[in-house]
């Protein structure tokens, strides 16, 4: 095995178990757009690990029934990253602007439902649209695994190909609304927070507007290049549906030293399966390093102290003592113990 996939195998794990660390915090704050942040983030994540675990150094295809799942999380996942860094500067911008108010239980529950609907609702959109444009069942690439195939026709653009790109794109404005309207007040931001009633304090508003921005400067590119990576060839035209399906249970097989040749086709894979570690590694950064997340582990491992404490069994009191004139002692209970 290549030592970049044994780097990505150590890096995915890692990133499996370090973004979960801060998911407590996140859970007791309700904060959706974070929570769908984490849980997409883990997905991804697992199952890239196990693609490069199952399928390194072979071109077999022992579980088909993983493949055809997988592969559809992979289409979700692509759009859930941008879906879910919308969600939360949305979010950052409804506490930051003066013509919100976020103390009223009705209003909460909207705004919970829009956060799932965006950040959970379009991937599942998407992963069902794909099989519009599914030219057959899934490809198997050497060390990487299965992957998700689309017919490079021009449904497939609206389908599936624009979606990352424009939540990306409205996500960057709401970041970029949110940073002025925190500008603008930053010297009272504090009562804001209070006020809109929002769990947050400034240091995690403050985090949380750097995790989102930081991600937009990955997302943005990188769905644009992917875009362009399927598109740049030239487009099938679309005949129908039964022709774009014929064949439909084919899996192609691809050796590494094959799709490396591949202009392009490499580099997207590679980008497309590193940015989940990096997603994990950077929301740890912003929030796993917090002083929240460390009181927290301070915490556990107090409890877990407390837990696997070993008590010191109290030394067995003699019954006689030689050349002593002492024939009985005092217990803990005050009763003598005979000798």
């Amino acid at each position: 095995m290549a030592a970049d996939d044994t780097a990505f195998i150590f890096f995915a794990s890692l990133a499996l178990v370090l973004v979960l660390l801060p998911l407590p915090w996140h859970w007791n704050a309700r904060n959706y757009g974070t929570l769908l942040y984490i849980a997409w983030t883990f997905v991804g994540n697992l199952v890239y690990f196990v693609n490069a675990i199952v399928w390194r150094g072979n071109l077999e295809n022992p579980a088909p029934v993983w493949c055809d799942i997988s592969t559809k999380l992979c289409i979700g996942v692509g759009v859930a990253l941008p879906a879910v860094s919308l969600c939360i500067n949305r979010r950052l911008y409804n506490i930051a602007s003066t013509t919100y108010a976020n103390s009223s239980p009705r209003t909460k529950l909207i705004q919970t439902v829009i956060d799932l609907s965006i950040g959970l609702g379009i991937p599942c959109v998407v992963m069902a649209l794909h099989y519009i444009v599914q030219g057959h069942r899934y490809d198997i690439v050497e060390n990487v695994g299965c992957l998700p195939t689309t017919y490079p026709t021009l449904p497939a653009i609206p389908l599936v190909f624009m979606w990352a790109p424009l939540l990306g794109l409205i996500s960057m404005v709401y970041s970029i609304l949110s940073i002025l309207a925190f500008m603008k007040q930053r010297r009272n931001f504090k009562a804001i927070l209070q006020s809109r009633n929002s769990h947050l304090n400034l240091s995690q508003y403050v985090r949380l507007m750097a995790l989102a921005g930081t991600d937009l400067i990955f997302d943005i590119p990188l769905s644009i290049f992917l875009l362009w990576s399927n598109v740049h060839s030239g487009l099938q035209p679309w005949i129908s549906f039964s022709n774009t399906h014929y064949g439909f249970s084919t899996v192609d097989y691809w050796p590494a030293a094959t799709i490396k040749a591949i202009p392009g086709a490499w580099a997207g894979i590679t980008i497309n399966r590193w940015a989940l570690p990096l997603a994990g590694f950077l929301f740890f950064f912003f929030f796993g390093l917090s002083g929240e997340s460390l009181a927290f582990y301070k915490g556990v491992c107090t409890q877990g102290a407390k837990v696997f404490r070993t008590v010191r069994p109290r030394a067995k009191i003699p019954s006689s003592f030689p050349d002593s004139p002492i024939t009985s002692v005092e217990c803990n209970t005050g009763c003598p113990c005979q000798g």
